[in-house]
């Protein structure tokens, strides 16, 4: 019975840190190429409009992340973080992620200025942790930060602060 809690507790632990950094984007600079794509998204429907309000856009953004298309999912970061990670980094980061997001609600919004919004997001992730069998799930609230450039919404990853 205690070793059933305490693996509980540990899985419950190793999820909460995985899910802390679901968000991260990548931190080293991977071989430049091409990105794979997925098809995983193909007919996702999400806002064509680059000037959609920030929930539309923190919304659609984590409906490609959870499709896993890279490419699309890609547009949705800073213009500055584009210039030192390319498409096929960001690809490599999604598709290697030891997690499986399953859903991404906007929560709310804390706002320094006009353009400078930290979003809460509420995350739900899948993950197999050692030495415990099944899937692991865990829902978690992540804190990301979202700027707004020329009237569009962009994320900026933590790695880029």
């Amino acid at each position: 019975m205690i070793e059933s809690r305490m693996l509980r507790a540990v899985a419950a632990a190793s999820a909460a840190m995985l899910l802390s950094a679901c968000a991260s984007a990548p931190a080293q600079k991977a071989e430049v190429g091409a990105p794979a794509a997925t098809g995983a998204s193909v007919g996702l429907a999400v806002s064509e409009d680059p000037g959609a309000p920030i929930e539309r856009r923190v919304t659609d953004r984590w409906k490609l992340l959870i499709a896993r298309d890279a490419a699309r999912a890609y547009t949705y970061l800073t213009p500055g973080y584009r210039t030192t990670t390319t498409p096929a980094q960001y690809d490599e980061w999604l598709r290697t992620r030891q997690v499986k997001w399953t859903s991404g609600k906007y929560v709310d919004r804390h706002c320094a200025d006009a353009t400078t919004c930290t979003v809460s997001v509420e995350v739900s992730i899948e993950t197999k942790l050692p030495g415990i069998p099944g899937i692991q799930q865990s829902t978690g609230v992540i804190d990301e930060q979202w700027l707004q450039i020329e009237g569009v919404w962009y994320h900026l990853p933590k790695n880029a602060r």
